[in-house]
């Protein structure tokens, strides 16, 4: 089929399509793609560095050589969708899983070598946790009820987060006392979907990145990043008042040993449906 030539509005082009990555393990072999899922920008560039020589020869003292000494390829993604991998490679992380043992606890030391701080939150030892019984020697203290009366309460019983009360209800209690938590922490297993991203561990990921067009307007194209190192970029967000978004810059090696005719990259048109 004939390139289409410009002018031509065939040739304005509005940008959709999917994004996937082939993250190398730490030996640079394959793992398989996977979906970065709604990407809200993927963007090339090239940026060039010269080396300029001068004429000296004449007043205008013009440009009288330019080579290129340094070429840097780089591709910069905008991600919507929190996937384990995609936070991962946003973070420079791998994935785990978080396990715990869990049974039932007894005196557990709740408090500090100090004493309990009234109104502060304290962490228990696991996660997860249920029948908690919170004590001050034998004195078991009371839960705060519906109508604020009690000793403490359960902030976040997943987190295991216990929140002293400010103003306690059992008569004794106060600042400086230690206090013990008996309680039931779930055993969690591999496999129970507490996935764990542990950021910033790898000093390196790299992969190979495919783009798979499917756009509004203008011819469809396709992007192979043969071999993309990537870096964070920006921020990840967590709380925000519109939805959060996590971002990434991959530089795209040099690969001329298996692409010896485009060892950077290679954009491939499709032909018109």
């Amino acid at each position: 089929m004939a390139r289409i030539l410009s002018p031509s509005p065939k040739l304005e082009q509005l940008g959709k399509g999917q994004l996937l990555f082939d993250r190398f393990d730490d030996n640079g072999v394959s793992t398989g793609f996977f979906h970065l899922g709604n990407v809200e920008s993927f963007t090339i560039s090239t940026a060039d560095e010269k080396l300029e020589s001068q004429n000296h020869m004449t007043k205008a003292a013009g440009t009288r050589n330019s080579v290129t000494v340094k070429r840097t390829v780089t591709g910069k993604i905008s991600g919507l969708e929190f996937s384990a991998d995609n936070q991962a490679l946003a973070l420079m992380g791998e994935i785990a899983e978080y396990t715990q043992t869990g049974g039932a606890q007894t005196a557990e030391v709740l408090t500090p070598v100090d004493g309990v701080v009234l109104g502060r939150i304290y962490q228990t030892r696991y996660r997860e946790i249920s029948a908690v019984s919170v004590k001050k020697g034998a004195t078991v203290l009371a839960l705060v009820n519906a109508a604020g009366v009690g000793d403490y309460k359960i902030l976040d019983a997943a987190a295991g987060f216990i929140q002293i009360s400010q103003t306690p209800s059992t008569a004794g209690l106060v600042a400086g006392d230690d206090l013990t938590v008996d309680y039931s922490a779930a055993a969690l297993a591999s496999g129970s979907g507490r996935t764990t991203i542990r950021g910033a561990t790898k000093s390196k990921i790299e992969g190979y990145l495919k783009f798979l067009p499917d756009n509004q307007a203008g011819v469809n194209k396709e992007a192979d990043l043969w071999r993309a190192s990537f870096t964070p970029d920006g921020e990840m967000g967590f709380i925000s008042s519109d939805f959060n978004k996590w971002g990434a810059t991959c530089t795209v090696q040099e690969d001329a040993t298996n692409h010896p005719d485009e060892p950077y990259y290679r954009i491939l048109e499709r032909p018109a449906a």
